[in-house]
């Protein structure tokens, strides 16, 4: 498989290149270099299937041509979830997300009627009511030289997933202040960063850093929510 292995003289693999590179200034430094790297590395193979980058001894597999990610799709096997989503299961448990392929095939049958298109049909007015907000939103981040939208659409998603499945209003979007918006968005940068650091994969170095005393504490606020809209619903 195309890609470059470690050797004697480069044990760490790719990793080398998050342990020596020159950080920028900002919270997204450490991203937009590994998105940099990507793109370098997806311009070298540009004319295979797929190729393989290492970190330590940790393979990674990423496809290049449309081909590759269809005989993926194709497959019934190529289903198991990657070592990373362990890093989900101090927040999430054993649930959907973070499930074996052989749990996650039964509960994803039994939630399957859930996305029925005739039941989809009656939550038309909050998906249309939420998108409309974040057309509005990102039309005022056009005036910007630069935005990130990811937060935006994170922000609808969360709202219409929970105004649709509990039917309670969080108004993600428009409370930029909301400590479980917040909590959610600093779950996800831990995570990512966690992911570009080796020296944090495993739990007992982990456990020794700030970033694991802020998982805790963002995972409290997001579990404390979570029970408050289950009681509600009960």
């Amino acid at each position: 498989m195309p890609g470059n292995r470690p050797h004697f003289f480069n044990v760490l693999g790719i990793s080398t290149e998050f342990v020596i590179f020159e950080r920028r200034s900002g919270k997204f430094g450490l991203h937009i270099h590994a998105m940099k790297l990507l793109k370098r590395l997806v311009n070298l193979y540009k004319k295979e299937q797929l190729f393989c980058i290492w970190f330590l001894f940790t393979p990674l597999v990423f496809l290049v041509k449309a081909n590759g990610i269809k005989e993926l799709y194709k497959s019934n096997k190529q289903i198991e979830k990657s070592s990373f989503y362990e890093f989900l299961k101090p927040v999430f448990g054993l649930g959907l997300v973070t499930s074996p392929a052989s749990k996650w095939r039964v509960r994803r049958k039994l939630m399957a009627p859930c996305f029925h298109p005739e039941l989809l049909r009656g939550f038309l007015t909050v998906f249309n009511e939420r998108s409309v907000e974040l057309v509005n939103i990102l039309q005022q981040e056009t005036k910007r030289d630069f935005t990130n939208p990811m937060k935006y659409l994170a922000n609808a998603t969360l709202d219409i997933v929970c105004e649709t499945m509990f039917g309670v209003s969080v108004n993600a979007q428009k409370n930029k202040d909301s400590k479980y918006v917040n909590s959610i968005e600093r779950l996800q940068d831990i995570f990512m960063s966690r992911i570009y650091k080796p020296w944090q994969w495993f739990s007992c170095t982990f456990k020794l850093t700030e970033a694991y005393k802020e998982i805790v504490r963002n995972a409290n606020i997001f579990l404390d929510f979570t029970t408050e809209v289950s009681a509600f619903r009960i």
